[in-house]
């Protein structure tokens, strides 16, 4: 973790790191806690190996410039689904 995403990345750890130090043994603690950063750092590591890719950002590229509309379309359609799912099941 780098001290520019410091301020955004350590509220996570801390809200995870506490409930878990009052609920769970050591073990169980430092388990879930390897399974969060699992789940934290292997998307950005998928998405590193796919833009290190050449091939793929072509065909990345390509998609994209031949149907913007409809990629726009998707990832706007994406966002409200996300936030429609963190309103009705997290609020």
């Amino acid at each position: 973790m780098g001290l520019c995403t410091f301020p955004c990345s350590a509220g996570i750890y801390l809200a995870i790191i506490g409930p878990l130090d009052a609920k769970a043994t050591y073990l169980q603690g430092v388990g879930y806690l390897g399974l969060y950063n699992l789940a934290f750092v292997l998307p950005l590591f998928i998405i590193l190996a796919s833009v290190g890719s050449r091939r793929v950002m072509h065909r990345i590229r390509l998609a994209e410039r031949s149907s913007r509309r409809w990629v726009r379309l998707a990832a706007g359609s994406g966002m409200v689904a996300v936030g429609a799912v963190i309103l009705i099941w997290f609020v």
